[in-house]
C-alpha cells in the first residue's frame, strides 16, 4: 500500500505492508518540489511492486527492488493532468490533461 500526504515544499509517500492485523512500514521517501501529489495507482500484474505518482505536470514510474526505491521514469507533459485512471487488466494509465485530451500510456511508458 502507497500512502501520500502533501505539504508547503513537498510530498511525502511511504509504502506500507500489511499482512493480517500486522502492519510494517517498509520505507519513505521525500519528493522536493512544488508540485502536489495528485494521486498514486500501483500496478497489479507486475512482477515487483511499482506504482506511478502523479503531480501536475508529471508521472512518476516507481519500483521497489528488495528494501531499495528506484525511479524507473518520469514522463512530462506540457499541459496540466486534471485526473488519472488505471486499468488494472492492462496496467495502462490514461490520464486527461486540461484541454479535454486523453492519453493512456503502457507499461513500458510510451504512449498510445
Amino acid at each position: 500500500m502507497v500512502i501520500a500526504g502533501n505539504y508547503p515544499a513537498q510530498y511525502t509517500f511511504s509504502i506500507w505492508y500489511f499482512e493480517g492485523e500486522k502492519l510494517d512500514m517498509l520505507l519513505e521517501n521525500n519528493e522536493d518540489t512544488l508540485a502536489n501529489c495528485l494521486g498514486v495507482h500501483v500496478f497489479e500484474k507486475t512482477s515487483s511492486f511499482a506504482f506511478a505518482i502523479v503531480e501536475k505536470r508529471c508521472i512518476k514510474y516507481w519500483k521497489l527492488d528488495g528494501k531499495k526505491l528506484l525511479l524507473v521514469n518520469r514522463v512530462h507533459v506540457k499541459e496540466d493532468i486534471m485526473d488519472t485512471q488505471l486499468n488494472p487488466d492492462k496496467n495502462f494509465l490514461l490520464f486527461l490533461n486540461e484541454h479535454g485530451r486523453v492519453y493512456i500510456i503502457n507499461k513500458e511508458v510510451k504512449t498510445i
